[in-house]
């Protein structure tokens, strides 16, 4: 599992996909990447509605255990900068939202990732794609993704058994690939549907407004 113990979700993405890559897809992945490495955390918590009407679960995102010592991407920080500012705990909405506003565009987000040192050397960029965004696809790009989606391809394969059957190799293996788990098939969760849901509303609401300027 060499690169997708080297890469993040984000890197992955980029080279399997180049720059059709979703911003959406970008952001959730980097994300539940985030949870996982125990730098975030979700919490839920019990509010009353109403006397009437009981409680309600909400969603809270708070600061995990390695949030100190973790050495955080570039691309990573629009969902760190919220708790810089001395928040403690925000609502998984208003997380999201403040997530994609701390981004200026898709493009300048994008050519983030272009400019990693390990990812250079596979795209090939000219000057007008890094001003408008996009990107041409080198021999070692798609030699890359082949070698990933051959990893991705064998984890499906084997750790459904490992789960089953060894469950401290499948543990390791997962704490290797962190985020990346969730390029497999069949690993959705409910937090993983929930955050895609936000995201959708956000990138929604964007476009509209953009649409409605």
């Amino acid at each position: 599992m060499k690169h997708l113990s080297e890469l993040s979700p984000a890197e992955a993405l980029l080279v399997l996909n180049g720059n059709t890559v979703s911003m959406k897809e970008l952001l959730k992945y980097t994300f539940l990447d985030l949870v996982l490495k125990r730098v975030l955390k979700v919490v839920e918590v019990e509010k009353p509605i109403s006397s009437r009407e009981g409680t309600r679960s909400y969603k809270y995102i708070k600061l995990g255990r390695n949030f100190k010592t973790y050495y955080p991407l570039q691309h990573e920080l629009i969902f760190l900068a919220p708790f810089s500012k001395g928040e403690n705990e925000i609502l998984i909405r208003h997380f999201i939202k403040i997530g994609y506003n701390n981004i200026r565009n898709e493009i300048q987000y994008k050519n983030m990732l272009y400019d990693y040192p390990n990812l250079r050397k596979y795209f090939k960029r000219n000057f007008f794609q890094r001003l408008f965004g996009g990107s041409e696809s080198t021999n070692a790009r798609l030699e890359l993704a082949k070698q990933i989606k051959a990893e991705i391809k064998e984890l499906e394969q084997s750790l459904p058994g490992l789960l089953q059957n060894d469950r401290l190799r499948a543990a390791e293996i997962m704490e290797r690939i962190k985020g990346n788990v969730f390029l497999l098939q069949d690993t959705e969760t409910s937090l993983h549907k929930q955050v895609e849901k936000e995201l959708e509303y956000e990138l929604r609401h964007h476009n509209e407004s953009r649409a409605g300027y």
